[in-house]
């Protein structure tokens, strides 16, 4: 996944660039971009605040 998310977003190569580079088909491409992504998006994700935390930031 890791691969496939540098190739086609930080080099900016198209799908069929990426898929040639890597000696996979097109979809095998997409479907890793997409998982790569989901994954990125939950690690990334902020943690969510408790009512208690806020209550002491306001406070």
């Amino acid at each position: 996944m890791r691969a496939v998310l540098v190739l086609r977003y930080w080099e900016d190569m198209s799908e069929a660039d990426t898929a040639a580079v890597m000696g996979c088909s097109v979809g095998s491409v997409k479907s890793q971009a997409s998982r790569g992504l989901a994954r990125l998006r939950e690690v990334l994700r902020p943690e969510p605040r408790c009512a208690g935390d806020v209550a002491e930031v306001i406070a």
